[in-house]
């Protein structure tokens, strides 16, 4: 027997899942417009549950659908949490590596910036 109709396209059933995370008159105005589902899915981004700084995984169970007003402003928050985390991380390893004494200073026979001629080999 042949089937009825095809298959439903992931894009379809994406925006049907996320049109669930939507405010109720905002879904219900998709709906009674018949809109595009490019138009539901553009209203989300994809969030990182576990920062991706941190070792988190870009598999779906990591990921978090979020209206981009929202997801925007953890962001915001979450940049500079990395931040701080990378200045961190960045002093503990100078602290590490510090030798105790300042460097050499520079040792060169020749100025800054002057090379000497090249003599020609004749």
């Amino acid at each position: 027997m042949k089937r009825a109709r095809k298959h439903i396209p992931l894009l379809e059933r994406y925006a049907a899942a996320l049109a669930c995370l939507l405010p109720q008159e905002d879904r219900d105005f998709f709906r009674k417009t018949h809109s595009p589902a490019a138009s539901v899915i553009a209203r989300f981004e994809i969030d990182h549950i576990t920062l991706f700084a941190f070792g988190g995984s870009d598999a779906w169970w990591n990921l978090d659908p979020k209206l981009k007003a929202v997801h925007r402003e953890k962001s915001r928050r979450d940049t500079s949490i990395v931040a701080k985390a990378k200045r961190i991380d960045e002093a503990k390893w100078r602290e590490f590596t510090r030798v105790g004494k300042k460097r050499p200073a520079r040792i060169s026979k020749w100025p800054r910036g002057r090379w000497p001629k090249q003599r020609r080999l004749t």
